[in-house]
């Protein structure tokens, strides 16, 4: 008998009729199914009809109405598993086990309320961590819970319907021109170190000599996010040509990724370099970008060949000994760069107002930056900049207050205003 079919209406010894249908499933696994009696045939055959469309019409009815969120948990995350980028599924899965599951868990879907919702909010606030952090695991929730509407499950529209928290104030902005000239300036010709730098304490400096102008000239020049630098290949980059391949790059993959079978998926293409970290493709399709090297950054880059330590992954910005430079040791060798250029975004150095750096991922906003400073038109932009869209590109522009000075001043002329 199929799902929704119900028996035909049969007497009983005592002199009832009688009729069934199947529900579902229970979650111990066993069929459910659903009885009808009457004291006529007819009356138990409209009964039988009444409950078939009563289930048929149900559709968002959960075939396990005590379902909790932990349950659900269980079985969406190794879906989600065949379906992200394991960065991606890294982040998903810890937003569930770390603060859903543990704050929620035992609730059942079809009972959530939206001061369940902010039981999260209010565990992720005791923990000090950033509004980002909150933002992105409701989103996590709404998805999760989305996803079980899909499978029939009831969920609670109001708390589908809370707002996200208001988004934090983005600080950051693109670095001034004069000092991008003076990082590539002092990336290509750092001056000698000063003293010893030896010591935790001159650990920034040390990597900041342990790594070459070039690295940097990827950054502040092409905009090459840091995961791209730190995964290029010689075999990426022709000299004869005078291009280079932006299609792969460097990333440390979590052993629970690698747990839940996210590697196995066959259309993600990861190769295994060394511990945790993998070469694999770059963000996007869009990402995924042919870009000409300048006559100087060529010579800089053969240069560097030729003095490169030797890399069993053909990694062109190795360390030492050849293996990839983390994400964490390679933020420090940049803000050595800033010390060492005397460049900082705030603060004095001193201890009770420490110097403030400028992250890798704003070398790429400066691109963007002064791309558009020189006018260049948005698709190439796009194109330098590996982007999907002109909307993605803008968020990374900033103007400054130059350029909005002369906007101005070209708006009083065109009004016609003395002295503009």
């Amino acid at each position: 008998m199929a799902y929704g079919d119900g028996t035909k209406p049969y007497q009983r010894p005592d002199g009832r009729w009688a009729a069934s249908i199947e529900v579902g499933w229970s979650e111990n696994g066993k069929r459910r199914r659903r009885w009808v009696t009457a004291k006529t045939k007819a009356e138990c055959a409209r009964k039988l009809r009444n409950a078939k469309r009563e289930i048929n019409s149900a559709n968002a009815t959960s075939t396990l109405p005590n379902l909790t969120v932990k349950r659900w948990a269980d079985e969406w995350l190794p879906i989600k598993a065949t379906e992200l980028r394991p960065k991606a599924y890294a982040s998903l899965e810890t937003h569930v086990t770390r603060w859903i599951v543990p704050n929620i868990g035992q609730r059942r879907i079809h009972d959530l309320t939206p001061t369940d919702v902010r039981k999260i909010d209010a565990a992720i606030k005791r923990a000090g961590l950033m509004t980002w952090t909150t933002i992105n695991v409701r989103r996590t929730l709404t998805t999760m819970l989305k996803a079980a509407l899909v499978e029939g499950y009831t969920v609670p529209p109001s708390v589908l319907a809370m707002p996200l928290p208001k988004k934090p104030v983005n600080n950051r902005r693109s670095i001034p021109l004069d000092d991008v000239v003076t990082l590539l300036r002092t990336a290509i010709a750092p001056p000698h170190p000063a003293g010893d730098l030896e010591g935790p304490k001159n650990k920034a400096r040390r990597y900041f000599y342990r790594t070459d102008g070039t690295r940097w000239l990827a950054a502040l020049l092409y905009g090459q996010r840091q995961g791209e630098s730190l995964g290029m290949t010689w075999s990426q980059i022709d000299f004869e040509a005078g291009v280079m391949d932006v299609d792969r790059q460097l990333q440390y993959i979590p052993p629970r990724a690698r747990t839940a079978g996210v590697l196995d998926n066959d259309w993600y293409d990861a190769t295994h370099l060394t511990g945790h970290y993998y070469s694999v493709p770059v963000k996007s399709r869009a990402g995924d970008r042919l870009l000409p090297m300048l006559p100087i950054f060529a010579t800089l880059l053969e240069s560097w060949r030729d003095r490169c330590p030797t890399s069993p992954y053909d990694l062109v910005w190795p360390r030492q000994n050849g293996g990839p430079w983390s994400v964490h040791d390679d933020m420090l060798a940049w803000q050595g760069l800033q010390d060492v250029a005397g460049i900082h975004k705030g603060g004095s150095g001193t201890k009770d107002d420490p110097w403030v750096y400028w992250v890798p991922h704003e070398a790429r906003h400066s691109v963007a930056t002064l791309l558009m400073v020189l006018k260049i038109p948005a698709p190439v932009i796009i194109s330098i900049m590996g982007h999907s869209s002109i909307a993605s590109t803008l968020n990374y522009q900033h103007a400054d207050m130059e350029q909005a000075r002369q906007a101005l001043a070209g708006m009083a002329g065109l009004l016609q205003i003395e002295g503009a």
